[in-house]
């Protein structure tokens, strides 16, 4: 018969928590579902706001385009929580490269045309610098 070491069970019945714990833990961070219905998508264009939407109302796929006095076009993407430029007609395309947002971490930019998109919770609890 095997001996078996008490430490050794010990410390695997330890890691084997610590990852269930940390399994919990990236579950609550990946699909936080009850933020969502709480953001808002605020759109400016030349430092205007053009529209407010609140992600959480959205139930199906539309787009709204923005053109400018000189013409440059975006067209912007609203899907059931979260928000993209589909398309602009800027040289660098970083704004669509950037795909979509669900979160108030970092906003869509579109410097050459003047257009951004932010997202901001409606539900009171504003996030601090601890929270991101």
């Amino acid at each position: 018969m095997y001996k078996v070491n008490k430490i050794a069970v010990v410390l695997g019945i330890g890691i084997l928590l610590l990852f269930i714990i940390c399994l919990i833990a990236v579950r609550q961070i990946v699909e936080p579902s009850d933020i969502i219905p709480y953001q808002t998508a605020d759109i400016y264009h030349n430092g205007i706001l053009v529209e407010s939407i609140s992600l959480g109302l959205v139930s199906e796929t539309w787009c709204l385009t923005l053109v400018s006095e000189n013409g440059n076009v975006n067209e912007i993407e609203i899907r059931p929580g979260e928000i993209g430029m589909l398309y602009a007609d800027c040289p660098d395309q970083l704004c669509v490269k950037q795909g979509f947002i669900s979160n108030s971490h970092l906003p869509i930019t579109c410097l050459p045309n003047r257009v951004v998109i932010t997202l901001r919770n409606t539900d009171g609890v504003q996030p601090d610098a601890v929270t991101y």
